[in-house]
């Protein structure tokens, strides 16, 4: 027995669970944080379903998707740019470049949100996502779009700090917070209704205080920011690097989003309701997989400015056998219980079981490719990741526009699966072929890369290239 339970630890720590501490330390903080995000996401769901019924609730989710969808190119990829960049300006200590990347981000993204509430007010968007809503509900939707957009970016930069309390808590915590507490005032006042017209007015004021809050944070956070910096900014790299990442945002955002929209057009809001449900809820298997991918782009991040190959594989072996191990446990709980579940949802929402079991699948695989969007964009790659997540977008719409008039919710997460699985297939493949890594839960060790990117060969620290001129 004592032979055995040697062997066994040996074999464990050969894995590189217990060999990196960063990793690890960061990943449990995460991940922590990421449970009670979902649990606090979960509360907001359920305190949102039984009070407004499946099809106001479907109401509700087609409007908010619609948000979303807008919400993605308004991000314009900025997240992507903000770990890829603000990350190298935190450990290097150059804190007038990053407030000066600060303000370019900012600026963008306000341009951004401009473009996007014009096309709310001058297309047909409005009609789609209000459908049976006031006038009023263009105001919420606009203001919804430009907080979430700006929460979404901006909360990226306390990632970047390796600060990760604070890069989830205003966006996760803070927002549904306040939502429930808006929500039960309302009812126990019983001043009006809740219904999906004022469940969206309500959701954009609490996103909108809840953005409020996190920049009076970052703006402390700058002013202790170090003085010192480059004359040069490197503008070009930024605007290069931010253009794919926000093709590559807006195609990995829609994946949830395009089935319900679609749900909403050619089958019933109640059918959307039950694919919203289900969605929330198979993004549980998935929050290891987020939990060590914001953990580990950091640290990717840095690893590729000192050419250590070695441990970018051992970060991504690492991270997807992680990701792949709470995945399992989470499936597991979702089959035997999930029809259960469902009950906590409200009357009428049985019908989101067999849609979720479908996601599961597309859920699993996820995980167990591992944190492939992140690996090429930390190693300035992005357009392989936009080129593989628009390829699944154009299934996921296809499989989606072809199944939900026959099979309704259940259609919706097959479209759903199968982009997720081509994706992380074509990822898999050309992080492979191009960096001799294996960023799957197997782990493969690196092969002999022509690049002479996996090999090992470069552990000298080296520079970032601005630095040299």
């Amino acid at each position: 027995m004592r032979l055995l339970f040697r062997t066994v630890s040996r074999r464990i720590r050969g894995t590189g669970y217990f060999a990196a501490p960063p990793l690890a330390k960061s990943s449990a903080s995460v991940f922590l944080l990421i449970i009670g995000s979902a649990i606090v996401g979960l509360l907001t769901q359920v305190v949102l379903t039984r009070t407004l019924g499946a099809t106001e609730y479907g109401r509700y989710a087609i409007a908010i998707s619609w948000g979303l969808l807008v919400a993605a190119p308004t991000m314009a990829g900025l997240d992507a740019s903000i770990l890829r960049f603000a990350s190298r300006y935190f450990e290097f200590g150059l804190g007038a470049q990053l407030r000066r990347f600060a303000w370019f981000i900012a600026f963008i993204q306000l341009a951004a949100i401009l473009l996007s509430a014009g096309a709310v007010l001058l297309t047909p968007i409005r009609d789609f996502a209000l459908s049976g809503s006031d006038r009023r509900g263009v105001i919420w939707l606009i203001l919804f779009i430009g907080s979430t957009a700006f929460l979404g970016s901006f909360s990226v930069f306390f990632t970047a700090f390796r600060k990760f309390l604070f890069s989830q808590l205003y966006q996760n915590f803070v927002r549904p917070g306040l939502l429930i507490m808006g929500i039960l005032i309302a009812e126990l006042i019983g001043v009006f209704a809740v219904r999906a017209d004022s469940a969206l007015a309500m959701t954009a004021i609490t996103s909108a205080a809840a953005l409020i809050m996190l920049l009076a944070h970052l703006v402390f956070a700058f002013r202790r920011a170090g003085a010192s910096g480059m004359t040069v900014a490197e503008t070009r790299r930024w605007v290069s690097f931010s253009g794919w990442a926000q093709v590559g945002s807006l195609a990995q955002l829609s994946v949830p989003q395009i089935p319900v929209i679609l749900l909403g057009g050619f089958s019933t809001p109640a059918e959307a309701g039950f694919y919203a449900v289900a969605a929330r809820l198979s993004a549980l298997v998935t929050f290891g997989l987020s939990a060590v991918g914001t953990a580990s782009a950091p640290l990717i991040s840095s690893a590729h400015e000192r050419g250590d190959w070695n441990e970018i594989a051992h970060l991504a072996r690492v991270a997807a056998r992680l990701a792949t191990a709470i995945a399992c446990c989470a499936i597991l709980f979702f089959v035997l219980v999930g029809a259960h579940v469902m009950g906590v949802f409200g009357h009428g929402f049985s019908g989101a079981y067999a849609p979720l079991m479908v996601l599961l699948v597309g859920a699993f695989i996820n995980a167990f490719c591992g944190v492939n969007v992140i690996l090429l964009s930390m190693t300035d790659r992005p357009a392989f990741a936009v080129g593989a997540l628009f390829a699944g977008a154009v299934l996921n719409v296809v499989a989606s526009y072809l199944l939900i008039p026959h099979y309704g919710a259940v259609g919706g997460a097959v479209g759903t699966s199968a982009g997720l699985m081509l994706s992380n297939f074509l990822m898999v493949l050309r992080i492979y072929t191009t960096m001799g890594i294996d960023s799957t839960a197997i782990g493969a060790r690196p092969r002999e890369a022509g690049h002479g990117a996996a090999t090992g060969a470069s552990k000298a620290p080296r520079l970032p290239p601005n630095l040299l001129k």
